[in-house]
């Protein structure tokens, strides 16, 4: 239960490993690596979403539940080249994830990186963050991910709704929902 309510507690970096040691630019270039644009052929808009572990023969992309239904019909797009549009969406009980899975294309294996996902337990106040998503910019069709850090400024013990139980101070606007 606990690696669920650290991912939504807005699916933040909250404890990569040897994250603290990094630079902020070293950290968003690393996580570049693995965070992907989610668009909609079916209607308009965008959010964020992230490689993490997955069985080796798809591809596995973890986002918040609340910018997906699960009939979306999406395109995972990932340095402004679309990787997939052949998508299956598997919403998450009691918080608001989802896991977004698709087959590669090239390869046997999914090539791109995953993120190490943190452990909840050991975030403390006053800890930073960070997040990496694609905000929505009036009138910019060219998205460009967006860095971001904070502070920790709440955890609960009990998870609320949705299983959120971790606050913070980190500015986020549409399209970052998602975010790592």
């Amino acid at each position: 239960m606990s690696w669920r309510w650290s991912i939504a507690s807005g699916l933040l970096a909250l404890s990569l490993t040897g994250c603290f040691a990094k630079s902020s630019d070293k950290i968003a270039r690393e996580l570049e690596q693995s965070v992907v644009l989610i668009t909609y052929r079916d209607k308009p808009g965008h959010e964020t979403g992230f490689f993490v572990p997955g069985a080796k023969d798809v591809c596995t992309v973890l986002t918040a539940k609340h910018v997906l239904a699960p009939s979306s019909d999406l395109n995972l797009t990932l340095d402004r080249e679309i990787i997939s549009s052949d998508t299956k969406i598997q919403p998450l009980r009691d918080v608001d994830l989802a896991i977004v899975t698709f087959k590669p294309s090239k390869s046997k294996n999914c090539p791109y990186k995953p993120l190490k996902l943190g452990n909840s337990d050991r975030v403390e106040y006053g800890e930073t963050i960070s997040i990496l998503g694609f905000p929505k910019r009036e009138g910019d069709r060219n998205l460009v991910p967006q860095f971001t850090s904070g502070t920790v400024t709440r955890i609960e013990k009990l998870p609320l709704a949705e299983g959120y139980a971790i606050s913070y101070d980190v500015t986020t606007v549409g399209g970052m929902s998602g975010a790592w």
